[in-house]
C-alpha cells in the first residue's frame, strides 16, 4: 500500500498484478461490506478509516481458501453462512408452499438462527439487517394469518435477497 500523490484522507492500494477476475470479486465484496472506492488505474483509492477493513477484503481475495479471525459482531464465514443457507433454503421453499406447517416450523427456525447471527462474511451490515428484518416480517404475517400469497410474495423477496450470497 502506498499514498504518494494522494490526500491523507485516503489509502491506496497498488493491485498492477491482479486479474480482471479479481478485481471484479474485489470490487463485489466491497460494495457488499459498503466500502466506498475507486480504481485509479491499477490503484484502488479507499477512505483512509476503512484501509484495515479493505486490507482484510483483499486478503480474503488473494488467498480464498484461509479464514481470516472474525472481528467482533462479524462471522468467520462458517457459522454465518450456515445461518444465511438454512433461511435461503427454507425460504425458497415457502415461497412455493406458504401453507404447509412444517415448512413454517422450519422457516421460523432459520429466522430466529438469522436473528441471532452475526453479519456472515462479505455481507454488509445493511443488507443482514434487511435480511433480519424481511425475516421477521414474514415471521409477523405468518402469526398474523396473513394471505398464502403475501406470505409467498414477501418469502420470494428474501429469497432474492440472499441468492446473492449463498
Amino acid at each position: 500500500m502506498t499514498d504518494e500523490g494522494h490526500d491523507d484522507q485516503e489509502a491506496v492500494f497498488e493491485l498492477a498484478d491482479w486479474t480482471a477476475e479479481e478485481r471484479a470479486e474485489l470490487g463485489t465484496r466491497l460494495d457488499a461490506a459498503g466500502i466506498a472506492h475507486e480504481w485509479e488505474e491499477d490503484d484502488l483509492v479507499v477512505a483512509e478509516p476503512d484501509a484495515d477493513a479493505v486490507d482484510e477484503i483483499i486478503e480474503a481475495v488473494e488467498y480464498p481458501d484461509e479464514l481470516a479471525p472474525a472481528a467482533d459482531g462479524e462471522d468467520d464465514g462458517g457459522a454465518g453462512y450456515a445461518v444465511m443457507s438454512d433461511l435461503f433454503v427454507t425460504t425458497d421453499r415457502l415461497q412455493r408452499d406458504p401453507d404447509d406447517p412444517a415448512l413454517v416450523g422450519q422457516f421460523y427456525e432459520a429466522a430466529e438462527g438469522a436473528a441471532d447471527a452475526a453479519v456472515p462474511f462479505g455481507v454488509g451490515p445493511d443488507v443482514w439487517k434487511q435480511v433480519q428484518e424481511l425475516a421477521a416480517g414474514i415471521c409477523d404475517a405468518l402469526d398474523g394469518d396473513a394471505a398464502a400469497d403475501v406470505v409467498a410474495r414477501d418469502a420470494a423477496a428474501l429469497r432474492q435477497l440472499l441468492s446473492r450470497y449463498v
